[in-house]
């Protein structure tokens, strides 16, 4: 709920080109929890389906984990804090929406 309520006021206050790439990603991020989530429902049973969504929640957590790495050494070599870490945010967000996913 407070990853809705980020993106809301982002979508007000952010410029009209920042606001487009969010969209983009954001769709691209729900489109891909959904075609998971689809997949593994219709195409797998039961325990297979907890072995392969577990190994994409399982690799999802290490992309969230390795993100603020590409912040870090951004940060280091510009030497500036000025952007907003867009990618961490996604991946924070398909990550739990995959967990969830997967918990259910």
């Amino acid at each position: 709920m407070l990853d809705v309520f980020f993106y809301m006021h982002f979508s007000m206050s952010a410029m009209p080109n920042a606001k487009k790439r969010t969209f983009k990603v954001l769709s691209a991020t729900t489109t891909l929890c959904l075609a998971i989530l689809l997949m593994s429902y219709f195409f797998m049973d039961g325990s297979i389906r907890s072995v392969v969504v577990g190994w994409i929640c399982a690799a999802l957590s290490v992309c969230v984990f390795a993100a603020p790495l590409t912040i870090v050494w951004k940060v280091v070599k510009i030497k500036s804090v000025e952007f907003m870490p867009f990618p961490l945010s996604s991946l924070l967000t398909l990550c739990a929406m995959m967990w969830f996913a997967y918990g259910v």
